[in-house]
């Protein structure tokens, strides 16, 4: 199934919306690295826990209904050009870069857990 993928991008999204069977876990890999977002990113858009993500990618398990549905709707709507999808996705991938850049520390205070001065 991985070989209607094009390793330089994507091309016809059709195939992945039309699919009946299940997403393979390198498809879900490859879906999730074309929309730049990590499998924690992934799973928060998905309501779904990070191991599952991770799961699903090291064929685990096999991805729900609703994650494969939600997953190839997430990828036509960014892959076909949909503007606000697009800005989403970006903005999403920026902010997660961002997060792990910043390498947040955090203290224990008095009052609980604080980012660290």
């Amino acid at each position: 199934m991985l070989s209607k993928w094009h390793a330089g991008g994507y091309r016809e999204p059709a195939i992945v919306i039309g699919q009946f069977n299940s997403l393979a876990e390198a498809e879900v890999r490859f879906l999730r690295n074309e929309l730049d977002m990590s499998q924690a990113t992934l799973a928060k858009c998905l309501q779904v826990g990070e191991t599952t993500v991770r799961n699903w990618e090291s064929g685990r398990i096999k991805v729900t209904g609703h994650g494969d549905r939600m997953i190839r709707v997430l990828y036509q709507e960014y892959a076909t050009g949909n503007s606000e999808i697009r800005e989403l996705v970006s903005r999403l991938a920026e902010l997660n870069r961002a997060l792990h850049a910043k390498n947040v520390k955090f203290e224990e205070t008095k009052q609980g857990w604080r980012v660290a001065a």
